[in-house]
């Protein structure tokens, strides 16, 4: 079992729109949100804001836990437990690019970033991330 976090990242307190992001190696995958694995000795809070600096490049504090749930990746054959959290910014730009500083998969791919609004980020993010939207 593989623990894995999640960030629901809102434009702003009214929630309407959420950070997603597109991987220019990838187009044919669908929006993401920022997510990824714990590091051993590792807690939640600290994985979430560690994964939005790697992956977006955006300093974040006060990680709100929304849930947890369970999700099993049957390509690698893997179940895993994935914590979700929230974050509210009212500073970033409407779009950006970024390309992830670290970890052993993502370093060095390249994420396009701009805002979703709630009810199509639902519909289309991919592997269950917007089960707590």
């Amino acid at each position: 079992m593989k623990h894995k976090v999640l960030a629901y990242i809102y434009r702003d307190s009214s929630r309407n729109k959420l950070l997603v992001f597109d991987q220019s190696k990838y187009p044919e995958v669908s929006p993401q949100v920022v997510g990824g694995s714990l590091e051993l000795g590792e807690t939640p809070e600290s994985a979430v804001i560690r994964e939005v600096f790697e992956e977006a490049g955006i300093k974040v504090n006060g990680p709100k836990p929304i849930g947890s749930f369970k999700f099993f990746r049957s390509d690698i054959n893997q179940l895993q437990i994935r914590h979700v959290f929230e974050f509210i910014s009212h500073e970033l730009p409407s779009s950006w690019t970024h390309t992830v500083s670290s970890g052993e998969e993502d370093k060095g791919l390249e994420f396009h970033f701009y805002w979703l609004k709630v009810g199509e980020a639902k519909k289309r993010l991919v592997s269950d991330m917007g089960s707590y939207l």
